[in-house]
């Protein structure tokens, strides 16, 4: 009998992964912003002292060249201002404008209420099993792609 548990478990994030773009992007609507606008202000939310775009790709788990052009977007937009070290635009640390802050913690509220929403009546002690293998899931995947590089 075929085994299709890896089938059904890439279609089912495939498909929570597009609804939850869906509800960033309805969410970011009225900023005239997109889902790829919420990483970046939700981890400079979660930073006060700023972040360099290096750090910010890395915490966000984002491509570099994504986040220049989404970091781009966002100082237009008054969300993000660069605030230089010793001149040099690489070493720039990230930071959130008084309006970006207000944006960020939109953003955190719109995250836990969704959190809540999708966690509907599953007991806690059910969801902590479920992270608990998802991430489980989530280095086993990493070793593999690892394994797959030596080879």
């Amino acid at each position: 009998m075929y085994n299709d548990h890896l089938e059904q478990f890439t279609l089912t994030l495939a498909d929570i992964l597009k609804c939850i773009k869906k509800l960033k992007d309805n969410r970011m609507t009225a900023y005239g912003l997109r889902s790829s606008h919420v990483i970046v202000l939700y981890v400079l939310g979660r930073a006060p002292e700023g972040l360099t775009p290096a750090e910010l790709a890395d915490a966000g788990d984002v491509d570099k060249a994504l986040i220049s052009r989404v970091v781009a977007e966002l100082t237009e937009k008054g969300f993000v201002a660069s605030v230089s070290e010793g001149g040099r635009r690489y070493k720039a640390r990230l930071r959130l404008t008084d309006e970006g802050k207000e944006l960020a913690d939109y953003i955190a509220g719109a995250v836990s209420e969704i959190q809540r929403k999708v966690s509907g009546d599953i007991p806690p002690e059910d969801l902590e099993v479920f992270y608990r293998t998802l991430f489980v899931l989530q280095n086993n995947f990493h070793a593999m792609v690892d394994a797959d590089k030596e080879d």
